[in-house]
């Protein structure tokens, strides 16, 4: 196994590999330039021992237009053959992953409270708001939640699944026979109805219905 050492090197000093055939275009060395900007250099560049990148082409791009003078490096050591599979392995083998797309849009939402915007993430507002909506009309982000009572008079938190967690932007919410995807607002509305419920001790049935339907409604003229 080739030894690999952290150094700092010039980027004036260190140069493309002749070989690289991943082009980085100007929208990706933005957002690696956000990232820099926002969090540093959390990655190092990999080069031989001539200063030939290896792995970091776009990172050395984006901090050379940052007007940074010096980055990290790892500078590995095997022969031309073993400076080849990093190079393509540094590429190819992340193309093997597989993303869980509800905990990424839950993660992006949770930098856009934390940060105020999505920079460094490689992913844009209005991009994130695309896809969680594309995502929500594939039904891979709606939370289910059956109100069904098991009689006439069951109250909130008694015969449902009101401890379900909410964790996306629109709720399946079932009743008997009635099932309706609803938006935010509505279920808002049934959140306020049922505690109101349990509160009081009063039934909910006919009002989450009279929700649900209009939940059906929205749905069906959308």
């Amino acid at each position: 196994m080739a030894e690999l050492r952290t150094e700092t090197r010039l980027i004036a000093d260190l140069q493309a590999h002749p070989q690289n055939y991943r082009a980085h275009p100007p929208e990706q060395i933005s957002a690696i330039k956000a990232s820099l900007t926002r969090l540093g250099q959390f990655r190092a560049v990999v080069v031989n021992t001539e200063d030939t990148i290896l792995a970091g082409h776009g990172v050395v791009q984006a901090a050379q237009e940052l007007g940074w003078t010096e980055i990290t490096v790892h500078v590995f050591e095997g022969d031309e053959a073993e400076q080849r599979l990093v190079m393509v392995a540094d590429n190819e083998l992340s193309r093997k992953a597989e993303d869980d797309e509800r905990s990424l849009m839950s993660l992006l939402r949770e930098i856009g409270e934390d940060f105020g915007d999505l920079r460094g993430t490689g992913w844009g507002e209005e991009e994130h708001e695309q896809r969680l909506a594309e995502l929500v009309a594939e039904s891979e982000l709606i939370d289910t939640i059956d109100f069904t009572p098991q009689s006439d008079q069951d109250q909130a938190g008694q015969g449902t699944a009101w401890n379900s967690v909410h964790s996306s932007d629109r709720v399946r919410l079932v009743f008997g026979v009635i099932e309706a995807a609803l938006p935010e607002e509505l279920y808002s509305e049934v959140h306020y109805l049922c505690e109101d419920a349990f509160d009081r001790g009063a039934s909910y049935a006919d009002q989450i219905a009279l929700i649900l339907r209009r939940g059906c409604e929205a749905c069906a003229s959308a």
